[in-house]
């Protein structure tokens, strides 16, 4: 869990959370099994919404990552999921998202005044649901859950006018950022950055994403900044070894969040540690 150096900040710039597992698919996970398990957690999720499916995507390390990256073939998925649903809290803050291949634990940032919960409290309720699932899972008998990824994701808004005012200020929003006014150059137009990290030891692989857009909730123009964390779990991949391949990954996002923003963004954002 949360280490005393972790850095903190008492009004962070997160608007969405996901952690996700994805797993072998489970075949027999039809549609009417999920109107099954969407009466076990209605009262909690009251709506739902049928959506396509996410695409599977298993994350490859050392020599079959470097094989795939130069082979240059692009792989189609026969056997894909029919669909997934969406069971969603009355307020739309919390979303379970289930296929036959992936359960997914998202909380999104609806409105001004919601308060970003701590990973400690999203963590807890994501393994209650998880738990949940699984049980569902055997008492159907859908059949032996084999994990293959798990994911965890922050996505960050820094809003025009708090943040920066113009696609001058980036420096003054992101570290690794040069200084556009020092090249004579206008402010840009837009802004999309995207890199990716390995750490071959824990199988987990980081990738970090900055977009210039327009949030649909207001049509304010922010800079999005998302880190995605995709890996596999030690073990067999029982409840345990997924938490705690979470926290790692959790701990990893949150020093790499800290390292690409600056201290003026810190100051901002009430860093704590």
């Amino acid at each position: 869990m949360q280490m005393n150096d972790l850095p903190s900040f008492d009004e962070p710039p997160v608007v969405e959370t996901v952690l996700g597992v994805e797993f072998r698919p489970l075949n027999k996970l039809s549609v009417p099994y999920f109107g099954l398990f969407w009466k076990l957690i209605r009262e909690e999720y009251p709506r739902c919404e049928a959506l396509p499916p996410i695409s599977p995507q298993e994350e490859l390390f050392g020599d079959q990552s470097k094989n795939l990256a130069f082979s240059g073939l692009n792989i189609e998925l026969l056997n894909r999921p029919h669909v997934r649903c969406w069971f969603r809290e009355a307020d739309d803050v919390r979303v379970l998202q289930v296929q036959q291949d992936r359960f997914v634990h998202n909380w999104r940032k609806q409105r001004v005044l919601d308060v970003y919960p701590r990973y400690e409290q999203t963590r807890s309720i994501f393994e209650h649901e998880w738990r949940r699932f699984l049980q569902f899972v055997n008492d159907e008998d859908l059949g032996p859950i084999s994990v293959t990824n798990c994911e965890v994701s922050y996505v960050n808004h820094f809003e025009q006018g708090r943040e920066w005012r113009t696609l001058h200020d980036l420096p003054r929003v992101i570290a690794f950022c040069g200084d556009f006014q020092q090249a004579h150059l206008p402010p840009p137009e837009g802004v999309q950055m995207a890199a990716s990290f390995v750490n071959e030891r824990q199988n987990t692989r980081l990738r970090v994403s900055l977009q210039h857009a327009i949030r649909n909730q207001d049509l304010r123009e922010v800079l999005q900044l998302t880190l995605s964390a995709r890996g596999r779990p030690a073990g067999e991949g029982a409840t345990g070894d997924i938490l705690a391949w979470m926290d790692s990954a959790r701990d990893w996002i949150v020093r790499t969040f800290a390292d690409v923003t600056t201290v003026d963004m810190h100051s901002l954002w009430k860093r704590r540690v």
